[in-house]
């Protein structure tokens, strides 16, 4: 067990001590992605860091409904139409984002102005039928625009890049 490999993308190679051996991750240390890792990573960025947040989330409203509500039951309604709400919204504003901009309807110097618009108005819309759902919303209307092949999605990358050094 001196060695194993891990990812099937032989870049990163372990040995037994868990140390990364310097023999097959060129590509790692001089900070070039594998296009599968990239895919991955982005994904990540997507899916993965809100599950965290939501879930916290989702533990809080269970928390603030149930003592809103009278009974158990209203509170069960009251949360799964807040989150299907939440759902609904996220896809809706996902693909008119996707529809609008496949067709040019947006000319090229707004579809930044216009997503941030839609992005807003999504979050707070869903909000306004659940406390907090908004990032259920925005998350469910990111991954269908990630997912829709869009010509300009390189633009809209790089402002998600600028908008996150700028917010966090």
């Amino acid at each position: 067990m001196s060695r194993r490999q891990l990812g099937g993308s032989g870049c990163v190679r372990w040995d037994h001590d868990c140390h990364r051996s310097s023999g097959d991750c060129a590509a790692v240390a001089t900070g070039q992605i594998i296009p599968s890792s990239r895919a991955l990573l982005q994904w990540e960025a997507i899916v993965d860091d809100p599950i965290g947040a939501l879930a916290a989330v989702l533990a809080y409203e269970v928390i603030v409904v149930s003592v809103a509500a009278s009974t158990g039951g209203a509170a069960a309604v009251q949360l799964i139409i807040g989150l299907v709400v939440s759902i609904a919204a996220g896809v809706a504003g996902g693909y008119g984002i996707a529809q609008a901009l496949r067709r040019g309807w947006v000319p090229e110097y707004m579809k930044v102005p216009v997503l941030l618009s839609v992005l807003i108005c999504v979050f707070e819309g869903s909000n306004a039928f659940l406390y907090e759902s908004g990032l259920l919303a925005v998350t469910i209307m990111g991954v269908w625009i990630a997912n829709a092949n869009l010509p300009s999605y390189e633009e809209l990358r790089r402002f998600k890049e600028h908008a996150m050094v700028l917010l966090v």
